[in-house]
């Protein structure tokens, strides 16, 4: 036998295995860019909507999914915005001015990230075309107020008013 025969039998040997790592290695690939794409969609789909749980789940992923180094503009800008909401040094007067800071790095780290992913949208897209009923904000707060007198009521802070009605079928006869 020549070596040209003992290299082809090696090759028809080891080829199957060699093809099942290459395969496995693609298959690890696209689960990855699978996950941060799912982090993008998450990011989009919520952007009007900074207190959903699925954007929150999906922002603190961020460092875990966009690891590698090419990702490093991504997590700078997730840093950024992570300490802009950590700062409380801000007045109740200052609040829109903070709310609007916030949505300023908002917007940088979804542009950043779907540049990185191949998306072409500009920042005036991803802050503007967005959709949120102003009945899902009514209601969000409402739901939190009714919360908050709920408590305050179950903590004995605010006092429950009983009225007495007399009953009209008995004082009739």
């Amino acid at each position: 036998m020549t070596i040209s025969d003992w290299m082809m039998i090696i090759a028809v040997i080891t080829s199957p295995a060699i093809a099942v790592q290459i395969d496995k290695l693609l298959d690890k690939k696209r689960l990855s860019d699978d996950k941060k794409l799912d982090i993008y969609k998450t990011i989009m789909r919520n952007r009007a909507n900074h207190l959903d749980k699925e954007l929150v789940k999906a922002l603190n992923e961020i460092d875990l999914e966009f690891s590698d180094e090419k990702y490093a503009l991504v997590r700078e800008k997730w840093n950024e915005y992570l300490n802009h909401l950590y700062d409380e040094d801000f007045s109740e007067r200052d609040l829109h001015g903070w709310t609007d800071k916030g949505q300023e790095y908002f917007t940088d780290l979804a542009y950043v990230m779907g540049k990185s992913l191949g998306y072409k949208f500009d920042k005036v897209h991803i802050k503007k075309a967005t959709y949120l009923p102003r009945h899902f904000e009514t209601q969000f707060f409402e739901d939190i107020m009714i919360k908050r007198k709920l408590l305050e009521t179950l903590h004995g802070d605010t006092p429950v008013k009983i009225v007495l009605v007399e009953d009209t079928e008995k004082s009739t006869q």
